[in-house]
């Protein structure tokens, strides 16, 4: 990949990717970033705001610390223009709070990190579609996911959730895909989260202890799984 430093004004983000490129240092001055990256345009992402062309910010493999996406993500610069965020394979503990200042995220991708848990100003990012958070450490999920209602594709497999963690995925009336595959501590996945209205795939696949709806009936469709658990409405 041929880099070169590029600087990022909050207001005029360009698209950046930068794969397999270590970068330790971002000196910021005036609320200007700077970062080695390549510019790749982005035109099938639009601009929630003004319907232009979105920017995409890709840092995949460049094993940020925390306190560098803290000082990306600082209360003091908001990125009005950036619609896809990728922080895949970073090795990241947390998520800073200020995520939500990227207030127009379409597409957020947090795959291979080692999250815990996610800030509840998640919620705040109104016009997310998907959010892939698969191969974490996820023990829960914040209540704010229920004002995630633009979400359409979420990937929340390879983590440690339980039942009641599905709890806040009620609400998300808009979502049409699902993937909860290798969490391994589920046994039940909510009544009300397999009647979600828009939903067109349930992936469970590897969720060893699943009871509720069978895997059996999971792999035949949904058809098949909405009604199962109509079937069983009583039980709940």
């Amino acid at each position: 990949t041929n880099l070169f430093c590029i600087f990022l004004i909050a207001d005029s983000v360009r698209t950046m990717t930068a794969n397999h490129a270590p970068v330790w240092d971002i000196p910021t001055e005036d609320g200007i970033v700077q970062r080695q990256a390549e510019t790749v345009n982005n035109p099938e992402v639009k601009n929630h705001t003004d319907g232009r062309p979105g920017r995409k910010l890709d840092l995949n493999l460049l094993l940020l610390r925390e306190d560098l996406l803290i000082t990306i993500l600082s209360d003091e610069i908001t990125y009005s223009t950036l619609t896809v965020l990728n922080l895949n394979d970073n090795g990241l503990y947390t998520l800073p709070r200020a995520i939500s200042n990227v207030f127009n995220l379409v597409r957020l991708r947090l795959q291979s990190n080692n999250l815990r848990t996610l800030p509840d100003t998640l919620g705040d990012l109104v016009y997310l579609e998907r959010l892939c958070v698969y191969g974490n450490r996820l023990e829960s999920l914040p209540r704010s996911f229920s004002r995630m209602t633009s979400v359409k594709i979420l990937r929340l497999g390879g983590n440690n959730l339980k039942d009641h963690d599905l709890r806040v995925i009620e609400d998300m009336d808009g979502l049409e895909e699902l993937y909860l595959r290798e969490n391994y501590g589920l046994t039940t996945i909510p009544q009300t989260v397999c009647l979600l209205p828009s939903l067109t795939e349930l992936n469970a696949d590897d969720c060893d202890d699943l009871r509720y709806p069978p895997y059996d009936i999971i792999k035949r469709g949904l058809q098949d799984v909405g009604r199962y658990v109509r079937s069983r409405e009583n039980e709940w």
